[in-house]
């Protein structure tokens, strides 16, 4: 699988230094922060103006109860809000786009009193509204809110960190007017001190927390991996992406996509250089189809800098590789690729190392599945695909079609003359896929006991074994019959003892073949006819 590779433009001071990218570049810092402008920022969210929105968990002129504030896709960035503890303080999740039109967001901290946080609506001149500000109960209701989602049914669902029955979160509904539900609790097994939620395509809310969850409106969860991460955005492929705050090549944070039965794959590590390091937040899906998110800190010159703001340019990822098929001839075969992908992809399939185009049994060669219909010895082979969109391009790996045969015999048993006492053996040639053969011989039309040989041998021929022999051969495409072989048993005349004048006649059970051409019993072709060798017998006449 191709790695995301990096190369940084960094800007400085919120203003763009430089719009080029040096090789194969995948991330740009668009703006920093000073403390002033806030400290720590977390995920960003578009706006129907097309600029980005986000809030600080710190910072801010005249305090340090953290920000709202826009950025543009150059870097341009403006405060809107400055919080003082009264209407909230530390926010630490991303804003959400209601249907008015307005955000919608929660802070860790303040709303009045000793609460433990606050759900609030913004517009997007920076007008502040408080709608619910959590009890310092620990109860039932929960604390210290994370981002909220916006659900189909135009309710806002969100988690809080602490609190509940579990004391370790809760799950919760709020209205747009600040109506609010606890939906459910997390009681450390499925998961402890969980980030926001964000909306699947099939209607259910995942989420992170210790594990990375799945949960329905109705509050059921369900753990779908071990990973700790922060929160997870709906990309364009179905798939989720998101960040970790530590782990990664250098340890310092990765970005990564998990699919919704909970397959996890890296996508870029983290240096802690101009890059910056240990993001927090989720990443936003930006209108030009690219991720957009936050880290926490960045390292400058080796001093502790506030943080950056990048984009992320993802070539084609494969999430699951197509795999290596055996099927029997005439089978239809598909093989099937998981990609994960921001911008449009394009596919082009190959059959040892040439495009394939659909046409005869081939189709989708250029989608994310061949299919081969019908297939034959002629489509055994080698296939990969090549995937590409305008951030690069990944070639899959290698896989292999086996083609089974039906087996066809090509040399029938032959009929075998043998005298008692001797060994014998019958056999046959084939064609066909050899190494799935199985054998089970026959005499006059019964199965044999353990007779699953390619060859079935009778050592010290006797009389009752003089029959007719035959193999049914199979294999998971088919099987065949042979035709009949017979054994002849011959029996030596015997001596005899009779009157003088009597007949004396000598029998020997051997037939004389009816032409040059009869097989021996080695089942081969004799230039003569020859009777075996029997033993001599002698008439005696009595007087």
């Amino acid at each position: 699988m191709k790695k995301t590779r990096l190369a940084v433009a960094t800007i400085l001071g919120c203003f763009l230094a430089s719009t080029s990218l040096v090789g194969a570049q995948t991330l740009q810092t668009l703006c920093s922060f000073n403390g002033a402008n806030g400290e720590f920022p977390n995920a960003l969210t578009m706006g129907n103006d097309g600029n980005f929105y986000g809030t600080t968990s710190y910072g801010g002129y005249g305090h340090n109860d953290g920000t709202v504030f826009q950025v543009t896709t150059n870097g341009t960035l403006a405060t809107l809000v400055i919080f003082n503890i009264n209407n909230g303080g530390y926010p630490h999740a991303a804003l959400t786009l209601g249907n008015d039109g307005n955000f919608y967001g929660t802070t860790y901290g303040g709303g009045g009193g000793s609460a433990w946080g606050t759900v609030f609506n913004m517009t997007t001149n920076g007008t502040l509204t408080t709608l619910y500000s959590f009890p310092n109960t620990y109860g039932s209701y929960g604390a210290y809110p994370n981002a909220l989602t916006l659900g189909n049914d135009g309710n806002f669902y969100g988690t809080t960190y602490y609190g509940g029955s579990g004391g370790v979160g809760t799950i919760f509904q709020v209205t747009p007017n600040g109506t609010l539900t606890t939906l459910g609790s997390f009681s450390n097994t499925n998961g402890a001190g969980p980030n926001g939620l964000t909306l699947g395509n099939d209607g259910n809310f995942y989420g992170t927390s210790s594990t990375i969850f799945r949960v329905t409106t109705n509050g059921t969860l369900t753990k779908l991996n071990g990973t700790s991460a922060n929160g997870l955005t709906l990309g364009n492929d179905g798939n989720f992406y998101g960040t970790t705050q530590e782990g990664g090549s250098s340890g310092h944070g990765t970005v990564f996509v998990v699919t919704t039965n909970g397959l996890l794959t890296t996508l870029y590590s983290f240096t802690g250089g101009s890059d910056g390091r240990n993001p927090t937040a989720a990443l936003t899906l930006g209108n030009d189809g690219n991720f957009y998110g936050t880290t926490s800190a960045e390292l400058l010159d080796g001093s502790q800098g506030y943080g950056t703001v990048f984009r992320l340019l993802l070539p084609p990822i494969v999430i699951v590789q197509p795999q290596s098929q055996t099927n029997n001839a005439g089978a239809t075969v598909t093989f099937p690729i998981n990609v994960a992908y921001l911008q449009p992809l394009s596919f082009q399939w190959q059959e040892n190392g040439t495009n394939l185009v659909d046409s005869g049994n081939i189709s989708g060669s250029a989608t994310n599945a061949l299919t081969i219909t019908g297939i034959s010895d002629s489509d055994a082979a080698n296939y990969s695909v090549i995937i590409s969109n305008i951030n690069g391009s990944v070639t899959s790996s290698i896989v292999t079609l086996t083609v089974i045969d039906p087996p066809i015999i090509t040399a029938q048993p032959t009929n075998v003359l043998a005298l008692p006492g001797t060994n014998v053996a019958f056999g046959v040639s084939l064609t066909g896929s050899t190494p799935f053969f199985s054998y089970h011989w026959q005499f006059n039309g019964t199965n044999i006991l353990n007779a699953t040989n390619a060859t079935y041998a009778i050592p010290l021929v006797v009389t009752n074994k003089a029959g007719n022999y035959s193999v049914v051969v199979t294999n998971a495409a088919g099987s065949a019959v042979s035709s009949n072989a017979a054994l002849t048993v011959v029996v030596s005349p015997k001596s005899q003892t009779n009157y003088a004048g009597s007949t004396a006649t000598l029998i020997s059970s051997w037939p004389p073949p009816s032409s040059p051409s009869t097989p021996s019993r080695l089942g081969r072709s004799p230039p003569r006819s020859v009777p075996p060798t029997s033993r001599p017998a002698s008439a005696t006449v009595s007087p």
